[in-house]
């Protein structure tokens, strides 16, 4: 054991057989480490505030109002992109609110009847994803030390850890921004 820490450790001027594999691994551990905080951050931000959100006490549970009712008229009619009857004039619905938060909260409808925990869970999944993929952003761009302390800040924000509980289609789209900025960098780069 000695042996093989001094080998690590970089004791002597022999390399480790496995040495490639070390930024991997180490990148594989911050990802790790990065996501189970965020996700546990999120987790308590869940258990303090989701009183209050499903209360209607944010402003922003109207609008989450609007997607549930789209949701329960893609289940009854079956129709997802085209509703069956001709929208009011002046209704534009279908363009303020695109049905793809409606698709995937009647999917979960369909699913299950914990709409609210299920798309929470969804939601903080998808907000520690972006956490990761803040720390290979920064990895990318800077050094992967730089990109892990971006990633930390990002799992233990307040502010974040918050907004994601929102029942709004903002948070998930964060995750898909964030992603293509991720593939920008990376082609960018090569």
């Amino acid at each position: 054991m000695r042996e093989w820490l001094r080998i690590e450790l970089g004791g002597s001027g022999e390399r480790a057989p496995d040495r490639r594999l070390r930024p991997w691994l180490s990148a594989a551990l911050a990802c790790l480490a990065i996501l189970s905080l965020s996700i546990g951050v999120r987790a308590f931000h869940w258990q303090d505030s989701h009183l209050l959100i499903t209360r209607s006490t944010t402003s922003l549970m109207g609008v989450f109002n609007r997607y549930r009712k789209e949701a329960d008229r893609i289940l009854a009619e079956g129709a997802i992109l085209f509703p069956s009857e001709r929208p009011a004039p002046g209704d534009a619905r279908m363009l303020a609110h695109p049905p793809g938060y409606s698709i995937v909260l009647a999917g979960i409808k369909w699913w299950s009847n914990r709409v609210y925990e299920s798309l929470w869970i969804i939601q903080i999944a998808a907000d520690g994803l972006a956490a990761v993929l803040v720390f290979l952003i920064g990895s990318e761009l800077f050094r992967p030390r730089i990109g892990f302390i971006a990633g930390m800040l990002v799992a233990i924000s307040p502010q974040l850890a918050y907004y994601c509980l929102l029942l709004t289609p903002d948070s998930a789209a964060a995750l898909l921004v964030v992603t293509s900025v991720y593939f920008l960098v990376l082609a960018v780069k090569r």
